[in-house]
């Protein structure tokens, strides 16, 4: 973790959550992309090879257009499938930052089996016409590659959820080998086979016109398949889902993380009741509803998963923040120093007032805020109450708007702090 330190700004709590929401938003972009494209060049392959074999043009056919509708453009490819990659990278060396997870290096490490798998995926498809059996075998090997690569990526996340044996990781064996990783590999290959499923329905009869023209018997043959596709690993999905549960580690559970998981288990019915509906009935009308409600499935998994790290990391959370503190007690000091001030600074004073408090205040009429003669009074003789309030102001009176936080440096509330009561102190003279 220390090579990795280097490179990253310890960063405040607000800052983290930011880091984190983005965190949620590459996962969201990445893994419904990823789970279609390798269920999509899995089963692409697959009727390639029998294809070939049998002599069926039926599954030739459907090989290629699976292939050409779920890898149609290799920028698509980089953009959602090699990029969120880094992202995450950097967002879990910001999250684990200083911590002793020394399974953050192989996350990376993942990246070059992953990357070069999308490259021989992405070869199979521009050279299917081809028709040679070199070109079939570099997807299968494209594969594998996608396959073991997301193996070890989804492994060192599902490591990052139980930090008490962080200290006990000592090599590639010991991050790959635990029910918990196991758990979430099969999760994601489950949902992975689901989705291409639900999404052959969706982009082959519910988006554009891609089988006008096509004979019955193909059509009849993706309709049956797709949707039985579909049926099977997501009626499966939900028992790999409380396997993964099951292992997670205590420090990771919730009443939040089982009420996701209870919203999920409602979600996956509901995709599973239309794909029983549109098999039973040898129609696809439902198609869209059926996708978009897993795709909604697909996010609240990556909550569940995001809520069970965030529960196992509370306590390098606060860690962070008493840094964050502490690293922003080392700065700000210097500056005050530089900045001048007091409360006999009446010239900084003056300085702020015409700059700040002058759009919202006169000293003898009311502007935005009261006049200062109806209110400065009361700080007459406690100026330091007069500065807490404007470091950190409460609404007081009703007939007027809150005042905002200025976002002063204590030299210059200070300043205008003295300033303020001197001018009205010569003025009640």
């Amino acid at each position: 973790m220390q090579s990795f330190d280097q490179f990253i700004l310890l960063s405040t709590p607000a800052h983290l959550s930011l880091v984190k929401t983005l965190l949620i938003i590459m996962f969201l972009l990445h893994l419904p992309y990823i789970g279609i494209f390798i269920g999509s060049s899995f089963f692409s392959t697959w009727f390639n090879i029998s294809g070939r074999r049998k002599k069926n043009l039926l599954h030739s056919t459907f090989a290629r257009d699976l292939i050409d509708t779920f890898a149609f453009n290799k920028s698509i490819g980089i953009i959602l499938g090699v990029l969120p990659l880094l992202v995450i990278a950097l967002i879990y060396s910001q999250i684990l930052y200083q911590g002793n997870a020394i399974t953050l290096p192989y996350l990376v490490y993942s990246f070059l089996p992953i990357v070069l798998g999308l490259i021989f995926v992405y070869i199979y498809k521009y050279t299917f016409h081809f028709d040679k059996g070199i070109f079939t075998l570099i997807s299968g090997l494209g594969l594998l590659l996608l396959l073991a690569g997301y193996f070890v990526f989804i492994a060192c996340i599902a490591r990052f959820h139980d930090p008490e044996k962080w200290i006990f990781i000592k090599n590639p064996l010991q991050v790959l080998i635990g029910w918990n990783a196991i758990g979430s590999y099969l999760t994601f290959l489950t949902s992975s086979f689901a989705i291409t499923g639900v999404s052959i329905i969706f982009f082959f009869f519910s988006w554009g016109d891609k089988l006008k023209g096509v004979k019955s018997d193909y059509i009849e043959f993706v309709k049956k398949f797709g949707l039985i596709i579909g049926l099977i690993f997501t009626i499966l999905l939900p028992l790999f889902v409380v396997f993964y549960l099951i292992n997670l580690p205590d420090i990771a559970f919730s009443n939040i993380l089982i009420i996701i998981s209870i919203i999920l288990m409602i979600l996956l019915a509901l995709v599973t009741n239309l794909l029983s509906k549109m098999l039973q009935q040898s129609q696809t009308k439902f198609g869209t509803h059926a996708f978009v409600l897993f795709i909604v499935a697909f996010f609240v998994m990556i909550l569940n998963s995001d809520t069970a790290r965030e529960n196992s990391l509370k306590e390098h959370t606060k860690f962070l923040a008493l840094e964050s503190e502490a690293m922003l007690a080392k700065l700000i000091p210097p500056r005050e120093i530089e900045a001048g001030g007091g409360i006999t600074d009446y010239a900084k004073g003056e300085s702020v007032y015409k700059r700040v408090c002058s759009t919202c205040h006169r000293f003898d009429q009311r502007v935005v805020g009261p006049a200062y003669v109806t209110v400065l009074p009361k700080y007459e003789n406690d100026i330091q109450k007069l500065i807490t309030f404007v470091s950190n102001p409460q609404k007081v009176n009703p007939d007027y708007p809150p005042m905002p936080n200025l976002g002063l440096k204590i030299s210059e509330v200070e300043a205008v702090a003295g300033y303020l009561l001197k001018i009205y102190q010569e003025e009640d003279k």
